[in-house]
């Protein structure tokens, strides 16, 4: 398998250019994590945004490098998440697709706009706001996991 390793300076240019597209969207928002990718994207962002409110979803869906089922085993508190004007889900990457159109599903009761650093091309979902598209199947390798 061919991998593409990831500097925290790309991950930093990717958080910056995701940022300028988030200019504009209504407050108050919140910015859901999924775990474990998106969870430092998550914590980055919020840093450049005032009075967000940040989350976290936990799902497991890989073993390795081999993709299962969705497993969602914590979630946020709804109540915290229905009076936001925007929530941003964010994931590291969007590969298959599947774990954001199954989260877009359960959380369908807020204005969401999903996130994801990196974005297959072949994906069955497309986030609303990408980093940077991949159209090869090189494995990611993100600066904070252990190779």
């Amino acid at each position: 398998m061919v991998k593409t390793y990831v500097s925290w300076e790309q991950v930093h240019q990717l958080i910056d250019k995701i940022y300028s597209q988030t200019t504009q969207d209504p407050t108050p928002l919140g910015i859901l994590g999924i775990s474990r990718g998106g969870l430092i994207p998550a914590v980055l962002l919020s840093q450049l945004k005032e009075n967000c409110l940040v989350f976290s979803v936990g799902i497991k869906s890989y073993t390795e490098t081999t993709r299962g089922k969705d497993l969602i085993y914590q979630y946020p508190d709804i109540e915290k998440l229905t009076p936001l004007k925007t929530l941003y889900i964010i994931d590291d990457i969007c590969d298959s697709g599947l774990t954001f159109k199954n989260l877009v599903k359960e959380f369908n009761s807020v204005n969401i706009k999903t996130i994801s650093l990196f974005y297959r091309t072949n994906s069955i979902y497309k986030p609303h706001i990408i980093g940077q598209e991949i159209t090869n199947d090189s494995w990611i390798v993100f600066p904070w996991e252990k190779e």
